[in-house]
């Protein structure tokens, strides 16, 4: 092993020991998970997860999670999910019955994303 890479380490670790997919597909111009997720490319200098792999695992739990099922305006306080508290982290909109959408606070910002309920 010519260089020892404690994010790819991370990465890889993210596979074996919690199942996490990659987020990324090779040969893809662009990767958009990157900045956000270890599992993105395992390059990245930021070690966050996705809202949605911790509340996989029960790091976040499930009062921390406003579930949207339909139509209509509501108003949500998504604390930053770096905030050490017990405040809604997330809001998951259900666009389907096999989809949906996260809604999450990082420093940078409000990131969204999709998901595969099934």
């Amino acid at each position: 092993m010519a260089d020892f890479d404690l994010n790819v380490l991370e990465h890889e670790l993210g596979h074996s020991i919690f199942r996490f997919w990659d987020l990324y597909q090779h040969g893809a111009p662009i990767n958009h998970t990157a900045i956000y997720d270890l599992m993105g490319d395992g390059m990245s200098a930021d070690k966050n997860l996705f809202l949605w792999h911790r509340w996989l695992w029960d790091w976040v739990s499930d009062s921390q999670i406003h579930c949207i099922q339909e139509k209509g305006i509501t108003r949500h306080f998504i604390s930053p999910l770096s905030r050490n508290d017990n405040l809604i982290k997330g809001v998951v909109l259900q666009r389907s019955k096999n989809s949906g959408v996260v809604i999450e606070n990082r420093s940078s910002g409000i990131i969204l994303y999709s998901i595969d309920l099934s």
